[in-house]
C-alpha cells in the first residue's frame, strides 16, 4: 500500500506542478512587447558620411527604420558613391534623389545623430 500512495502523490505533485507552470508560462507570452530593441552604438564617422552624402545642406530629409536608413538628396550628383559604398558595407541603393542605406540595428541612432547636427 505503501508504493501505491507514494506513486499517487508522486503524480499528483508533479500535476500541481504542471498547472502553475503551464498557468505562468500562458501569462508571460500574452504581455505586449511595447518597446523596440535596437543598437544604440553608432560603429562609424557621421561627419564622414554627412560630407560623403554631399553635405547637410544637400540632406532634404531623412527617416530610418529598424535597419534602414532612407535619405531624400537635394543634388544626388553631388554624393560621393564609391566612398559611400566604402563607408557602409552592407549595402546601397540608389533611387532618382533618394538613397536607401542598409546599416543594421544602429540605423534609428544614425538617423537621430544626423538630425541633430547643425
Amino acid at each position: 500500500m505503501k508504493r501505491w500512495k507514494l506513486i499517487l502523490l508522486s503524480i499528483c505533485t508533479f500535476g500541481i506542478f504542471y498547472l502553475i507552470a503551464h498557468s505562468k508560462a500562458k501569462k508571460l507570452s500574452l504581455q505586449a512587447n511595447t518597446e523596440i530593441t535596437y543598437s544604440k552604438k553608432v560603429d562609424m564617422n557621421i561627419l564622414d558620411l554627412v560630407e560623403t552624402l554631399g553635405g547637410k545642406n544637400n540632406i532634404k530629409g531623412i527617416s530610418a527604420t529598424i535597419s534602414t536608413l532612407k535619405i531624400e538628396v537635394e543634388n544626388i550628383e553631388l554624393i560621393n558613391k564609391l566612398r559611400l559604398k566604402q563607408i557602409v558595407n552592407k549595402g546601397v541603393m540608389f533611387n532618382h534623389n533618394q538613397i536607401i542605406l542598409v546599416l543594421g540595428d544602429n540605423a534609428i541612432t544614425i538617423c537621430a545623430a544626423i538630425k541633430e547636427l547643425p
